[in-house]
């Protein structure tokens, strides 16, 4: 149903929200204003608006709704793929130090793993970017600068026998308690490509509304179940998406 006065015509997802927030009442969006309407549409951008109209049959109001949505669902992720993202590290970081010592960052043994340089490569990037912002190049800095690509690509299939089976897969002990079967890496890694593939999306401010992201969301608490006991209850307590995923308009 559509609401009356400034929100006349827009869809009730967006209705809704004006209503249910005290801050909007006093600065609502009138919709039935044409030139405003016009104005939101050219900020957005033909390109970009595309992909939504398309998913709504063309219908520009409709469209503008699944993109707030979007935007809020993209917004809801973020402090799941941030328990993650923190958790992975912190846990590879164990892993590595218990392998390759406390700053096996600087280890050649590790570094030496990769032949095509690439590991070296992102840990000077990350040592760079410290020492531009004239922060210490210490391990806690470095761990904590080094790129979710960068501990995404330790699950892939070339690290398996030097690095996952003697090292890595310590960091996800809880698997075989949670799934009732073996740690494979393959599982690991899809999921963790997968979870990268909609963090960076998110990141980039891209629409996310075509992916299954019940599933995508599940996946996140699975990993993280994998690492952590009580890191998917803390997440569900506190940054669960599933309110978010269910309001969705079209």
């Amino acid at each position: 149903m559509l609401s009356q006065g400034p929100t006349r015509g827009l869809p009730s997802y967006l209705t809704t929200q004006v209503k249910n927030n005290s801050e909007l009442r006093d600065i609502m969006f009138d919709y039935s204003d044409a030139s405003k309407f016009a104005h939101i549409q050219a900020h957005l951008g033909h390109d970009r608006l595309t992909h939504y109209m398309t998913a709504t049959a063309g219908d520009i109001r409709r469209a503008i709704a699944l993109y707030v949505w979007n935007t809020t669902v993209s917004a809801a992720f973020y402090g799941s793929l941030q328990a993650l993202e923190v958790g992975l590290r912190n846990g590879m970081h164990v892993a590595l130090s218990n392998s390759y010592g406390a700053t096996w960052h600087d280890n050649q043994s590790f570094l030496a793993l990769d032949s095509t340089g690439g590991l070296s490569k992102d840990i000077q990037d990350a040592k760079d970017e410290l020492l531009g912002r004239n922060q210490v190049q210490d391990t806690p800095h470095i761990v904590a600068q080094l790129h979710f690509g960068f501990w995404t690509q330790l699950t892939s299939s070339r690290f398996e026998t030097d690095l996952w089976l003697p090292c890595l897969q310590a960091a996800f002990a809880n698997y075989i308690l949670v799934e009732g079967r073996p740690l494979r890496r393959n599982v690991v890694a899809r999921n963790l490509i997968r979870i990268r593939m909609l963090r960076n999306r998110i990141a980039h401010h891209e629409r996310i509304f075509h992916y299954d992201l019940q599933l995508r969301y599940e996946e996140i608490l699975s990993v993280c179940a994998w690492m952590y006991d009580d890191l998917r209850d803390w997440i569900e307590h506190h940054f669960s998406i599933r309110t978010n995923l269910s309001q969705r308009p079209c």
